[in-house]
């Protein structure tokens, strides 16, 4: 797998971070681990192949796998969770309840996007929560960040803690920016369709929104599909998040009441 953080500059927070674009969708899986306690964790399995699961399982092989997020249900987000959970059972399975039905729907609507999928999927074991802290190892520590409009139950998942210098320096660096796994809520000059039966535009605006008004311009925003980017290059170059931004704050702060967002 390649590593991000080779290319991205998100070294110093204690993990290592791998993705690899997998299947016909060319959907992107993350895999991070401690740098201490070698915990590890997997976001969106999306692998479809074999020769794609194996490279994932070669990356990890060192590793305790302890939980598997999903930051939604769709079909190419979840096709590597059956592999994952029968070479790791001892992992957790987390999804946000509202993306329970996509999850179980995805072995039907598959074949409309070239993928097969098991339909003895396994359960979600923990439900994910706006607000809730994820934490693996000493290192390994996200924010669930709810950011609907996708997906009802769309998740990121963010780290905001202070970026430290590299090991040779006794000095921490808090350089503003987070890491954003955020699925398919942004991309690289687009964002996450929304013209899936339970998607919603409105939804989708205001998630958008959301991560400005939450976290630095500075921050890595690492997608589901196609290439990282940054808040602040899509701040000038993306025309939905320019729409986002532009709307009135009293729409902003009724989508923030409607989702019972916490601050």
């Amino acid at each position: 797998m390649r590593r991000i953080s080779s290319r991205i500059p998100i070294q110093g927070r204690g993990y290592s971070l791998a993705t690899m674009v997998c299947g016909p969708l060319a959907c992107n899986t993350f895999a991070l681990i401690c740098d201490e306690t070698k915990e590890s964790i997997i976001i969106d399995p999306s692998t479809y192949t074999t020769t794609e699961f194996d490279r994932l399982g070669e990356y990890l092989q060192d590793t305790e796998v302890k939980k598997i997020l999903l930051t939604h249900g769709h079909v190419d987000h979840i096709a590597g969770v059956k592999d994952c959970i029968q070479t790791w059972p001892n992992a957790t399975l987390s999804l946000h309840p509202l993306d329970m039905k996509n999850y179980i729907d995805a072995p039907i609507y598959g074949p409309k996007f070239g993928l097969t999928i098991p339909y003895d999927l396994p359960q979600p074991t923990n439900p994910l929560q706006d607000g809730q802290m994820i934490r693996v190892g000493k290192n390994i520590e996200f924010l669930v960040v709810h950011t609907p409009g996708h997906a009802p139950g769309h998740v990121s998942f963010v780290d905001s803690r202070p970026q430290k210098t590299p090991a040779s320096s006794s000095n921490t660096d808090n350089r503003g920016g987070s890491v954003i796994i955020g699925g398919d809520l942004l991309f690289r000059g687009s964002v996450g369709r929304t013209d899936f039966p339970n998607s919603s535009i409105e939804d989708l605006y205001a998630s958008l929104r959301r991560l400005y008004e939450n976290f630095d311009d500075e921050s890595i925003v690492l997608s589901g599909h196609t290439t990282p980017t940054f808040l602040k290059t899509e701040k000038k170059t993306n025309p939905f998040v320019v729409m986002s931004l532009q709307r009135p704050d009293d729409w902003y702060k009724d989508a923030v009441e409607r989702n019972g967002w916490i601050a």
